[in-house]
């Protein structure tokens, strides 16, 4: 589950700088220890007003750049992460762009000095083109590492009027192409309610390899048992 924050200032004024087009400045947010600020540009391929990144994670603002960012992510996180992306690029251009809208995600990202930490970063757009395709959008990360959260991948919209049924179908095609085909089969009976040995009796295999399956799919998806699969399971492929 998304973690609750009190960041209700901080997301009003991103709707606010978005409101003002391409001529606002550049943002400068309030931060908090424990959070740092970005902004990303798509068409530039450039990061800019960067605000406590230093602190939060230790890089400088050269070293956060828009080509290694993604490095940064844990790599358990970061396939699902991007799939997540592409989603949400692919809906977003074909989709008139809400300036409300606001994404909310979780993942691990490393810092300097090689430790992880899990994030909760939170995007609005920061300015369309005139075909209201997004340019760029403005990025609070928070460290929620105190937080008892799970190691998966998670997200959820918040956008007055968002087709919710539309996208997620966007997000599940994206994401069932995790899985194979056999392990969607799998996946569907673990979710009625099957046993590994009912699985294998069923699907006439060995409980060794539905088991081997269950720990691949694990390893896919960042999940520690099979409550947080099917978690997943019912929230990015149903």
């Amino acid at each position: 589950m998304i973690p609750t924050l009190n960041t209700d200032l901080n997301v009003s004024q991103l709707i606010l700088i978005n409101k003002q087009g391409a001529n606002a400045p550049e943002p400068v947010m309030p931060y908090a220890k424990g959070q740092c600020t970005y902004t990303l540009n798509f068409r530039d391929q450039k990061i800019s007003g960067l605000h406590g990144v230093k602190e939060l994670l230790g890089y400088s603002d050269e070293e956060f750049s828009f080509n290694a960012i993604t490095d940064f992510i844990h790599p358990g996180d970061v396939t699902n992460f991007n799939r997540l992306m592409y989603a949400i690029v692919d809906y977003t251009t074909q989709t008139f762009i809400l300036p409300e809208l606001i994404l909310n995600v979780t993942f691990r990202i490393r810092k300097k000095d090689g430790d992880y930490i899990k994030v909760l970063r939170q995007t609005s757009i920061y300015y369309n083109d005139a075909d209201s395709q997004m340019i760029s959008h403005y990025n609070i990360l928070t460290d929620i590492s105190f937080m008892q959260c799970s190691n998966r991948v998670e997200w959820k919209f918040d956008a007055p009027h968002l087709d919710q049924h539309k996208f997620k179908m966007y997000v599940n095609q994206s994401y069932q192409k995790i899985f194979s085909m056999r392990e969607l089969e799998i996946l569907g009976l673990i979710n009625k309610g099957f046993t590994s040995h009912a699985i294998a009796a069923k699907l006439f295999l060995s409980k060794h390899t539905i088991d081997t399956h269950r720990r691949k799919m694990l390893q896919k998806t960042g999940c520690i048992n099979a409550i947080e699969l099917l978690e997943f399971y019912r929230l990015n492929v149903l």
